[in-house]
């Protein structure tokens, strides 16, 4: 998946994110999601960043991505098309020694 995430004010990072969910759920019916992603040129993140947390139900989904060498992570949150082929980010909100911010994205297949 390729994409932008923007604040109020502007783009703030590129993504291409490479996802993987899990094949099976657990006892709730959650999946997970594992893979890693391209931050761009955002200089909290030493690309590539890997997933540490996630969980998928039904249409929508929530993950992080933690870059251990920089203490920055990700949290993003949104649903999928019912194709898979957009995942649509609703809040994305950053944490870390770079500061808070928080935004929205849009992620295509590639």
């Amino acid at each position: 998946y390729t994409g932008t995430f923007s604040d109020a004010q502007k783009p703030v990072m590129n993504v291409t994110a490479n996802l993987t969910q899990s094949a099976n759920g657990d006892t709730n019916g959650n999946f997970t999601l594992s893979g890693t992603a391209n931050l761009g040129t955002n200089p909290c993140f030493i690309s590539p960043v890997t997933v540490v947390n996630s969980q998928v139900t039904g249409g929508s989904f929530t993950l992080t991505y933690t870059d251990n060498t920089t203490g920055n992570s990700v949290t993003a949150t949104g649903s999928f098309s019912t194709d898979g082929s957009t995942l649509t980010v609703s809040n994305w909100s950053l944490t870390g020694p770079c500061g808070a911010d928080t935004g929205t994205g849009v992620l295509s297949k590639q």
